[in-house]
């Protein structure tokens, strides 16, 4: 484990100084969800979420030319499970399906808005392969006469996107979303805006040699690692249901009418978190693995998987407070219109995750917010302040120092 860890940690340290990553969790979480796909667990698909040009693509762009990374874009549904028919100059069958050449694979798609800005009928039918992928087997009939073509396949999937991801998924998640996890990227300090920007253009001379040098190494690493993954890696996990179950709740669709007053037309059905808990546990162990920080991942995996971000945006606030709260005070430094917060309170409440106290006084009628007692726990784990994230300094210092928040902890355990 330590050789492992440890070179890890060196090349770690060598990309977070060219790339000024601000992130001292998005390497590791993106080399865990690829080595997933090397486990006996079920897959893990994550998708990072983070501002455009925050470099989601530049961190990916490094997972290629791999043999067990496929880089895929124009994702189609005839392009995962194919009915058509090459044969080699032998006459053999040649299989054109991406599924079949996926399994214990990783896929790695840099910009998941182009599969949310196909027509809802493509991607439908595309999510509907996708989950039965997720699931372990796809099947599918072609031609008149019901050619059937399945396959068993297990691969992991990392994507990239942006916020605006959450118009989408609301619609979608239903069906589709609850099988993606999620992890929101720290950006660029407004502080710094300036200094990256002048970093990047400080290297724009030389990109090509610099993202060759950087992939080649990555890569060298995952083929060097890639078969010595134990099967059965494990890490403390106590704590990890309470923020899964308050993640899974949080994240729970709605479904509302927008004829009449987008109000709630069926009572919801809160999500139990099976899925989202096999697959954080999956990163942790693997982050553990690695030498990184598991218990603080799996903390940041799970308030990021709570969808839209301003149901968690407005839980911290209430929570943070200590005391009840008026609207007031909640909608004060909140970047969506009051309309739509308190739409997310009134969601909220109906998962019985925020209590709502009506107050009378000579003043007037208003309301007060609190957290759900029996959620107050859970919302400790999750809303806790992290103060080594809270300046976006830890990975800038470390780096100074010629050291890695990885390769320190080695050092200190």
């Amino acid at each position: 484990m330590a050789k492992v860890s440890e070179r890890w940690a060196k090349l770690k340290m060598r990309i977070q100084k060219k790339l000024r990553i601000k992130d001292p969790d998005i390497l590791d979480v993106c080399m865990a969800t690829v080595l997933s796909a090397r486990t006996k667990a079920d897959p893990v698909w994550l998708q990072i979420c983070g501002p455009s040009s925050s470099g989601k693509t530049e961190i990916l762009r490094m997972f290629g030319d791999c043999s067990i990374i496929l880089q895929f874009t124009g994702m189609t549904e005839n392009a995962l499970i194919s009915g058509y028919v090459k044969k080699d100059e032998e006459g053999n069958p040649i299989e054109c399906s991406l599924l079949a050449d996926l399994n214990r694979k990783a896929l790695i798609i840099k910009d998941m808005s182009e599969l949310m800005s196909k027509p809802p009928e493509q991607r439908e039918k595309l999510e509907a392969i996708l989950r039965d992928a997720f699931d372990g087997y796809v099947k599918r009939a072609f031609g008149g006469e019901a050619h059937y073509k399945g396959f068993k396949t297990k691969f992991a999937l990392l994507a990239a996107t942006t916020s605006a991801h959450e118009a989408v998924d609301t619609a979608r998640s239903k069906a589709f979303g609850q099988r993606f996890i999620q992890f929101n990227m720290i950006g660029i300090p407004d502080a710094d805006r300036e200094e990256f920007f002048e970093h990047c253009l400080s290297m724009a001379a030389t990109t090509d040699d610099w993202r060759e040098d950087l992939r080649d190494r990555l890569v060298s690493f995952i083929e060097w690692v890639k078969d010595r993954v134990p099967a059965g890696l494990s890490c403390q996990r106590n704590k990890l249901f309470p923020l899964c179950d308050l993640a899974a709740r949080a994240r729970t669709p709605f479904i509302r009418d927008r004829f009449q007053n987008n109000s709630i037309v069926l009572p919801p059905e809160p999500e139990f978190g099976i899925r989202l808990g096999k697959q954080i546990y999956a990163i942790m162990c693997l982050v553990k693995w690695l030498g990184g920080r598991p218990k603080r991942i799996a903390r940041r995996i799970a308030e990021s998987c709570i969808v839209p971000r301003a149901r968690a945006d407005i839980m911290r606030k209430i929570h943070q407070a200590k005391r009840p709260v008026k609207i007031k005070e909640i909608l004060d430094g909140m970047k969506v219109s009051p309309t739509t917060v308190r739409r997310h309170l009134e969601e909220l409440k109906f998962l019985d995750l925020v209590h709502v106290q009506d107050i009378g006084s000579a003043e007037g009628r208003y309301q007060l917010f609190s957290i759900a007692k029996p959620w107050r726990p859970h919302a400790d784990l999750m809303f806790r302040e992290l103060p080594e994230l809270k300046e976006n300094r830890t990975v800038d210092k470390l780096i100074e120092a010629g050291l890695d928040p990885g390769f320190m902890a080695i050092l200190e355990g």
